[in-house]
């Protein structure tokens, strides 16, 4: 594995080897959340974030949006949307609580709505928070924004619970951690099937295909990850809106094809033979593609799944890239710039 970081203490491969236990503690905050609203005094629901922060916003509104009865959006922007009124509950989520485009959105918000919660481990959302009398929850610090999935994302679950029940939560939870547990112990052994798609992908452009627009958070956590800690390219799409446009970008053989990969992340029970003729159109273009099948049953069990085995990919990616995975040195360089 690559080498660790000059940040602190901050290692990578044991902030995603810790991903189960963050999970734990994950859920203990979020229950122990004292939600302050009655879900009749709240008629959407706004989530506010960037990057890494953003990711469990995208994830929490996946496993709500097919049985919520309150529409769930969430933007990674300053401006806000039209609809944001006094029973819209606004969930600021920025990890350092400094994030420019997120604070910019809530200073939008406070014009619409009081109904605000801040997810942070402090910084100058926190003092808003505090200043305003807003309820706020507070997760360890000392991680990078990415590493800090599973506190970000598990409290989110709870607090969208309070709005609009979902009976199967405590359930799909447990669920999630058993297989969680399970993938820890098999992709920290060599050779495993992590170490073996990283090999794949190595000097590749992966495309990340979700079968369907609820894996797409999952399909983005792998393009992240492969971006910031394999330090290479990556980009996503997403089923079914891609059988409408990309695939005639592989009608011949173009030398540009031989440098890509396809992962498919795939549902078991919905294994499309659309996206089996997809693929077959992708490798005779020259793209190589690749299949990896969800385990689980609930969708937060199969975007875990698919999250944390891209982690472990994107580690051994960057080992055979010689890389860093932690070093995002060019990032604070744009953020300086454009402060």
């Amino acid at each position: 594995m690559a080498a660790t970081s000059k940040m602190g203490n901050f290692s990578m491969k044991k902030a995603i080897n810790e991903f189960p236990e963050m999970m734990k503690q994950g859920i203990a905050l979020g229950k122990s959340f004292k939600f302050p609203w009655k879900k009749e005094q709240i008629d959407s629901i706004l989530i506010l974030g960037m990057g890494g922060s953003a990711l469990g916003g995208e994830m929490a509104k996946a496993v709500f949006e097919t049985s919520s009865s309150i529409p769930v959006s969430l933007i990674r922007d300053e401006e806000i949307p039209g609809f944001v009124n006094d029973k819209t509950l606004v969930i600021a989520v920025s990890y350092s609580g400094s994030t420019k485009e997120t604070l910019a959105a809530l200073d939008a918000s406070l014009l619409k709505t009081n109904k605000i919660i801040g997810i942070l481990s402090g910084g100058k959302l926190k003092e808003i928070c505090l200043k305003r009398g807003f309820p706020c929850l507070e997760i360890p610090s000392g991680l990078m924004p990415r590493a800090a999935l599973p506190y970000l994302f598990t409290p989110l679950l709870f607090m969208l619970n309070e709005v609009s029940p979902f009976s199967a939560l405590n359930s799909s939870l447990e669920e999630a951690l058993r297989i969680l547990e399970k993938m820890r112990e098999d992709l920290t052994r060599t050779p495993n099937s992590a170490e073996e798609t990283a090999q794949k992908l190595y000097g590749k452009i992966p495309v990340i295909y979700a079968e369907s627009p609820l894996l797409a958070p999952a399909a983005y956590r792998w393009k992240c990850q492969i971006n910031e800690n394999a330090k290479q390219p990556a980009y996503v799409q997403v089923f079914p809106e891609a059988y409408h446009n990309d695939i005639v970008g592989f009608t011949q053989k173009l030398p540009v094809h031989s440098c890509m990969a396809a992962v498919f992340l795939r549902d078991k029970p919905a294994c499309s033979e659309k996206v089996d003729f997809f693929a077959e159109r992708l490798q005779k273009a020259g793209v190589l593609p690749l299949n990896q099948f969800s385990e689980g049953f609930s969708v937060l069990t199969k975007l875990l799944f698919f999250a944390y085995f891209g982690d472990f990919v994107s580690l051994y990616l960057a080992d055979k890239n010689r890389v860093n995975p932690e070093e995002i040195q060019v990032i604070d360089d744009f953020k300086k710039r454009f402060k």
